[in-house]
């Protein structure tokens, strides 16, 4: 889920605040004429001013289409119909927003003038993936009668809303991934949503600012009987377990109370997760307190306190930083240890402690850094509690437990602790307790204050701003909730920290001392990069917004304004920034100076003028806001902004030719297009993936009407697919996928393309990435040899009957792309394009070449010995990888290898080969062999590739085989026929080999040659050069922008749709 919004999160930030996302506010509406103009006038009026506003009036009878007939105008969309129910009309107004992000607001409430401003900027700052704000209820008059309750998200949300829904700032791409609102529930809809936010991963930052006046006339209030009947068949659903009579109790929110709390307890003690869900329950509303509980009960696998230790390259102060964790540390606790790709002894010393029970090593298969590294042990811990140690330090294990009883007893959520740091000049104590006070159970906005020492740095003193967040113990389940941001490279700790504790409601500090820093002047926060100078403003801007947000003005000043690092401005003026890198310091700066002045103003004498002139940065006092509200632009014309809407077409998810889709969709959204892939046939679980509109049994309908009238029918003698036009989907059911995006582009079309229908979609441009030869061919995807498709495929020599089949073919494919003015054919290799221009069907259109895009981070080369350990593989043999997907398809070529694997049986080199393959099938071979079945996950094929010695391709045909491509990236040489782009990739003996035919004793010389003479300069200078080779025609940004090349010259010419 979190992936799914990483291209929206890194446009929006690169651009904000010079351009806003737009929010699409929805308004449903029937008979409200008391208080629905008071509502539109609040989003009309907001500050923030990209907005789409539509309003849905379910056909009101009261006056309700009078009182908004002057608003008209302004609003963006105004429907008026019949609706079944509340959440059928809001299913509807999602179904048309456009916007980036929606919100709801109900007829009877109303916004502040700064609501949307507030929302989007919390998004863009805390990393989460949807935000909320609390509310203030009114009476009928509007008069305030009081504010929300402050409801933290975790998985009480199973047994209470936590949100107000009318504030909750959700990306689209959220609804269109887990799905709108069910509608059999008439009053909550929006409990029965969150609950499925919450299990679907979704993180959820929340703001203690009231951004909404609500009345409490709402039906959810009036109608309580009808909201308990439907909690208590959300709760049923829930709860399988609860009796009848229990179920029906906590239905409703008004029986709760705190012999509730304990009747329940006391009852499902048995069950843990249930009694732990009442118990975080009764806290979160405050019926309970830690002096009404018993210990919660306790599961053989409990795990109190989870250590998370990133390690890359720490091999002189691992095992110190291990055996801390390790001393005297009972079995509730468990040492998670995350390897970042280390290429010390790092690994060694793991594996050495690591066979102590309570240590659990991941290994990442790449290196991601630090963040992520926290972030992957983060979701592995079992605990209830987490504790974050970098494996350069130490902790007092003996302090961290004590300081665990006392948060389990008062079942704090954070648990601040004292630490000391370890430098040349000495030790200094940190954090302890403000006046020698334990705290107990504080909200951060009630203790903040302590956090802004006035003479920072400042020895032996209290903790300031977000120092030190290692030395805390942090409730689980809720740093799920905020994570370590991945798009920082510095700072990401101190963000983390703050962010953590401004969610929290209850933060104890004592004054066990829990962790020893030592200073290496080695370490990654002594690097310096302009990336990490540009994230020491970064981090402080986005902590800065989400403490205001949350009650904590005061230290969000002090970061900003006192709290900058004494040799900044040294550091900025050695710094050679890049043109982007200025613009959005630039930005920054204005984002401060429009909350508190002229940035120069706080900073110290050498850090003036110099440090942001010397990079053409001019800080201003320029009101932001008033700089983003002149930039409104509710219909951005795409070609200027960039913002490309793109749908793919395929006929299935699954196959080569859809991951080559996968990849190039997730590349061009990488780039800020919005790219969404549209198949007949779905089974992948993939972000933006969408399945067509259809019949219930379409999968056998694809086969029978598409595949089976002529390839099954024992007429066709192809050995791969002949297919039939036509399409299994109506295009009137899923003419919202043709008609909206400003790009169709089209894949693997079988059983999807029909020229019946294409008059519905008329004029749309079109670009058309070709897998194989089908779409200018009578049937075939391969032709064998044919060359009848330069011609008009007459007596196709594939059939043994019927044979004017393919001529039918052919001429209904040249009536429907008769009907396509504006085409494009993309070919993935030179060997397409070239027979593309031979054809008599697509020869006069445009024809691109752009090689596939591919995961260039994700096949990398890893150590051959560490991959074949891993895998269970010989370490000393000599490893042919093939991968035999389908060996009964004679293209393919596996007869070849088959058969160069027996000649090669005979050749000195026999006793040292082992077989390796991926995929569902065993290949016939006289070698020791090793079948890893077939690897969805890129980074696992990955170490496949890497512990070959070479990678074999022995197809007869073929286009852009994906994997050629993916074991050059690893760095593995590939012995190859002649086929698609393989002499694009390949240069022959350098860095494979491709053999002259199709025989098996060319494909056995050139497994010896690899074998023999490759192998023997195998190093990494011929890794390198491999990869290298592959990386340039594959890197996926560059292929991303070569087809926003071919999608801006289409669209110039882009003639109306026709009804």
């Amino acid at each position: 889920m979190h992936a799914m919004l990483h291209t929206l999160r890194s446009r929006v930030s690169k651009e904000w605040p010079e351009k806003q996302p737009l929010v699409s506010v929805i308004t449903v509406v029937r008979n409200m004429r008391k208080t629905i103009e008071q509502s539109v006038v609040s989003v009309l009026d907001q500050s923030y001013r990209a907005i789409e506003y539509i309003v849905i009036d379910g056909h009101s009878t009261d006056g309700t289409s009078e009182i908004l007939a002057p608003y008209v105008t302004k609003i963006s969309k105004y429907i008026r119909e019949e609706d079944e129910s509340l959440y059928h009309a809001m299913n509807k107004g999602l179904h048309i927003a456009k916007g980036d992000f929606v919100l709801f607001l109900n007829a009877d409430d109303y916004y502040r003038q700064e609501t949307v401003e507030k929302l989007v900027e919390q998004w863009i700052a805390s990393g989460a993936d949807i935000v909320s704000a609390q509310s203030n209820e009114t009476d009928s008059n509007g008069s305030a009668l009081k504010r929300s309750a402050y409801m933290q998200y975790n998985s009480t949300v199973l047994l209470g809303m936590p949100f107000r829904h009318e504030l909750m700032l959700i990306p689209k791409d959220i609804y269109l991934r887990i799905g709108y609102y069910n509608s059999t529930y008439r009053i909550l809809a929006d409990w029965e949503f969150s609950k499925r936010l919450w299990r679907a991963g979704v993180r959820a930052s929340q703001m203690r600012s009231p951004l909404m006046f609500m009345r409490n006339t709402g039906v959810s209030i009036t109608d309580f009987s009808k909201r308990v009947e439907e909690s208590r068949m959300l709760m049923r659903d829930e709860f399988p377990f609860l009796d009848a009579e229990t179920c029906t109790r906590i239905s409703d929110p008004r029986a709760w109370n705190k012999n509730l709390c304990l009747e329940l307890l006391e009852k499902y003690s048995e069950n843990y997760h249930f009694s732990l869900l009442v118990k975080d329950y009764g806290f979160r509303r405050q019926l309970i307190t830690s002096a009404d509980l018993k210990l919660a009960p306790v599961t053989d696998d409990y795990k109190a306190l989870s250590i998370v230790i990133p390690v890359y390259n720490a091999e002189s102060t691992l095992e110190r930083a291990l055996n801390s964790a390790l001393a005297d540390s009972d079995e509730n606790v468990e040492i998670i240890c995350v390897d970042d790709c280390s290429t010390d002894n790092s690994i060694n010393i793991l594996s050495k402690l690591g066979q102590d029970k309570r240590v659990q090593i991941i290994v990442n298969n790449y290196n991601v850094g630090v963040s992520r590294s926290r972030n992957i042990g983060l979701h592995s811990a079992q605990g209830k509690y987490v504790f974050f140690l970098d494996a350069d330090d130490e902790l007092n294990i003996e302090e961290i437990m004590q300081g665990l009883a006392k948060a389990e007893e008062h079942n704090s959520d954070a648990m601040i602790m004292a630490y000391e740091i370890v430098g040349k000049s000495g030790v200094t104590i940190r954090s302890k307790v403000p006046n020698g006070e334990t705290l107990i159970n504080k909200r951060f906005s009630e203790i903040s204050s302590y956090f802004m020492t006035p003479d920072y740095p400042k020895a032996n003193g209290p903790r300031t701003a977000g120092e030190g967040f290692w030395s805390c113990l942090y409730r689980t389940e809720q740093a799920r909730n905020i994570l370590f941001r991945e798009d920082l490279s510095y700072g990401e700790d101190s963000l983390f920290f703050l962010s953590f504790m401004s969610q929290a409601k209850r933060i104890t500090w004592i004054d066990q001392l829990s962790y020893r820093y030592h200073v290496n002047p080695g370490s990654a926060m002594t690097r310096i990069s302009t990336k990490r100078l540009l994230n020491t403003i970064q981090w402080r801007v986005w902590a800065s917004t989400i403490l205001i947000n949350n009650e904590a003005e005061e230290l969000a000043k002090f970061i900003c304004t006192k709290y900058w690092p004494a040799n900044l401005s040294a550091l900025m003026r050695k710094s050679q920034f890049t043109h982007q890198e200025k613009r959005e310091i630039n930005n920054l700066i204005q984002i401060i100076s429009s909350n508190y002045g002229d940035v120069l103003d706080y900073c110290t004498d050498d850090v003036k003028t110099k440090q942001f002139n010397k990079c053409n940065i001019t800080p201003s006092k320029v009101n932001t806001k008033t700089v983003i509200a002149d930039q409104r632009s509710d219909a951005p014309d795409v070609m200027q902004t960039g913002q490309l809407k793109v749908n793919i077409f395929m006929s299935t998810d699954r196959g080569g030719a859809a991951q080559g889709s996968i990849r190039r969709m997730n590349a061009l959204r990488n780039i800020g297009i919005d790219a969404r892939i549209i198949t007949a046939l779905k089974s992948c679980d993939v972000d933006y993936v969408f399945e067509m509109i259809g019949s219930a049994n379409k999968r056998k309908k694809f086969v029978s009407s598409i595949i089976d009238k002529i390839w099954k029918q024992n007429y066709c003698t192809s050995t791969e697919l002949f297919s039939n036009l036509g399409s299994i989907v109506s295009y009137q059911d899923n003419r919202e996928y043709f008609t909206s995006p400003d790009v169709l582009h089209f894949h693997w079309m079988t059983g999807v393309l029909d020229e019946t229908q294409w008059h519905l979609i008329k004029g749309k441009p079109v670009c058309w990435t070709l897998a194989d030869m089908n779409p200018f061919t009578g049937g075939c995807h391969y032709s064998e040899g044919c060359t009848g498709y330069i011609s008009a495929c007459e007596n196709c020599n594939l059939l043994t009957s019927n044979k004017n089949i393919a001529a039918e073919q052919w001429g209904r494919k040249k009536s429907l792309y008769d009907q396509i003015e504006q085409l494009t054919i993309i070919c993935p290799s030179q060997w397409m394009a070239k027979r593309v221009k031979e054809s008599s069907l697509l020869g006069k259109r445009d024809v691109v070449v752009i090689p596939n895009a591919m995961p260039v981070k994700k096949f990398i080369p890893h150590n051959q010995l560490v991959a074949r350990i891993k895998l269970g593989l010989p370490s000393e043999a000599l490893i042919i990888l093939f991968g035999a997907d389908d060996n009964r398809n004679k293209r393919k070529g596996g007869d070849i290898i088959s058969g160069a694997l027996h000649l090669l049986a005979g050749h000195k080199l026999h006793d040292q080969i082992h077989l390796l393959t991926f995929g569902h099938y065993q290949l016939d071979s006289p070698f020791p062999s090793t079948n890893v079945g077939y690897i969805e996950e890129e980074e696992n094929l990955s170490l496949v590739y890497s512990a070959a010695d070479c990678y074999c391709l022995p197809s007869r045909e073929d286009n852009a085989p994906l994997t050629v491509a993916e074991a050059m990236l690893c760095g593995t040489p590939v012995v190859s026929t002649p086929v698609g782009n393989v002499p694009e990739l390949i240069s022959h003996k350098e860095t494979g080999f491709i053999t002259k035919g199709w025989s098996e004793s060319e494909m056995l010389d050139g497994l010896v040659f690899v074998l023999s003479h490759l192998q023997k300069r195998k190093n990494t200078s011929l890794q390198s050069q491999i990869r290298s080779a592959a990386y340039q025609q594959h890197e996926p940004s560059q292929a991303a922008e070569r087809h926003y090349s071919v999608y801006k010259k289409i669209i110039k010419s882009r003639t109306p749709i026709l009804d």
